[in-house]
């Protein structure tokens, strides 16, 4: 019994210099189970050290800790999910290049851009020939839905871009082409050429400041009205010619650094100016903002202007924007704060209030189990909102469980995830039988069950709704 990561199931992570590895999480490369610059990418997915890497992490422990990588992984979280074999590439994360123009602490590109001796000679860089590329799109045709076209580097200092996404569209005209960016470069012209032609679904912005001042302390070396201009341009050829991708996110990691309320203020003026979609996103490195948890005066004001609001869909591309129903954007926008948020969810500066809404009925579940046992239960879920929960992909949807002490007081906010079955349409319901990693130390806790929109927000932050069993371990 154990945790795995769905990854290694249906997701192929490509480095600039073709090595396949697990995921993004093995940023250096440590354990390459192939090259496509020497094999196809199903003769590397089913092969051997593929093969080795699943049963390793079959036979692991129920927690997140990696025998591969040797520290604890946020992939693996998965527990008795059925994958079909021959395995099937649905997602690819292609790194066209590891090279990167800024140099923020933390990121890893870092360790291989620190010298004019390493550039030359570190093995993390390279470059994969295009025809290598298009054989890539060409072999995952029939069962590839989404790729992300960045890692680590910055995607739109590879000068082919043009022409690797011209190649994914033509390949395979339904796959959802998502690419993260810094937006300090911008080849002059391509903003009006990838909206024009539709070549990607959406891009994310990574914009941590509203001002030059805030926003290069750790964007080093980044100029923050090159950034905010390149992405306002795709703003405004998507009006011009009337185009509903690619989604624009700008997304703003919070730092003490950058999250005054000064700060804020002036990025939610700036969003709502250019008619952005502005995410917040919380980290767990180094000078991570420590100002906005739930139960705090900012949560409480954002909880009041729920009512005020409902959401708006584009047919086929989600959420896009929120429209008032009582007082005018101007006024919701002066009261919403922050909403509180996981290391893996960011939420919207103004969210889609309709879309998540759920019902949960824990069904089973043992009342007290042993320090080193599973917990084991029965949950009913019901979707209530107005879009489809996915099992994969941009809108993955799944039931988290947090972990609270016995008074209430969180201790692990990400502490297990519960996979769905399958996909929930609006309406539908699912029961599930769950096993799931337990506590490690003898106790009573409490917990928590909530559902999740991956990368955008818990259920309960936007409706107060979910819940709380005690559980005593022996």
């Amino acid at each position: 019994m154990a945790l795995i990561c769905d990854q290694i199931f249906n997701e192929a992570c490509i480095l600039a210099n073709g090595d396949v590895v697990c995921s993004c999480i093995d940023s250096q490369g440590c354990n390459i189970l192939g090259n496509i610059n020497q094999n196809g990418i199903y003769e590397i997915f089913h092969g051997i050290r593929y093969e080795i890497l699943r049963q390793k992490i079959n036979g692991s422990k129920l927690d997140s800790y990696c025998p591969i990588l040797n520290f604890n992984c946020v992939y693996k979280r998965s527990s008795f999910k059925k994958f079909d074999n021959p395995f099937k590439i649905e997602t690819i994360r292609l790194e066209t290049t590891a090279y990167c123009n800024l140099k923020c602490p933390g990121c890893p590109s870092r360790c291989w851009m620190d010298s004019e001796n390493s550039i030359k000679s570190h093995p993390r860089l390279g470059s994969i020939p295009i025809d290598k590329i298009e054989k890539l799109f060409t072999d995952t045709k029939d069962t590839l839905k989404t790729i992300l076209l960045y890692n680590f580097g910055e995607p739109f200092l590879d000068k082919r871009l043009l022409e690797i996404l011209r190649l994914a569209k033509r390949i395979a005209p339904s796959v959802f082409i998502f690419i993260s960016t810094n937006g300090t470069v911008m080849p002059v012209g391509w903003p009006e050429i990838i909206i024009k032609e539709g070549l990607i679904d959406r891009i994310i912005f990574s914009i941590d400041g509203a001002s030059q001042e805030s926003y290069g302390k750790y964007r080093v070396g980044g100029n923050f009205d090159k950034a905010f201009r390149n992405m306002t341009e795709f703003s405004k050829y998507k009006k011009s010619y009337a185009k509903l991708i690619p989604q624009l996110e700008w997304q703003y990691i919070l730092f003490k650094l950058n999250d005054s309320d000064v700060e804020i203020k002036h990025a939610r003026e700036l969003a709502v100016e250019h008619g952005l979609t502005l995410h917040w996103l919380y980290t767990h490195t180094d000078g991570n903002s420590q100002k906005w948890f739930p139960k705090s005066q900012e949560y409480n004001e954002l909880e009041e202007m729920i009512e005020y609001s409902c959401g708006v869909v584009e047919p086929g591309h989600g959420v896009r924007h929120i429209q008032s129903v009582k007082n005018g954007i101007n006024n919701i926008l002066s009261k919403i704060k922050y909403q509180p948020f996981s290391r893996f969810c960011s939420s919207l500066v103004v969210d889609d209030l309709g879309m998540h809404v759920a019902t949960i009925k824990i069904k089973e579940l043992s009342n007290s189990v042993k320090h080193d046992e599973p917990i084991c239960g029965k949950v009913r879920l019901h979707n209530l909102g107005q879009y489809t929960w996915q099992i994969s992909g941009k809108d993955m949807t799944r039931l988290g469980v947090q972990l609270l002490d016995k008074s209430g007081k969180l201790i692990a906010l990400d502490f297990r995830r519960i996979d769905l079955p399958m996909p929930l349409q609006p309406g539908e319901s699912a029961e599930i039988d769950f096993v799931i990693a337990g506590v490690q130390r003898s106790g009573e806790y409490i917990l928590r069950f909530d559902m999740v929109r991956e990368y955008i927000c818990w259920f309960s932050y936007v409706r107060p709704y979910y819940v709380d069993k005690r559980i005593k371990v022996n």
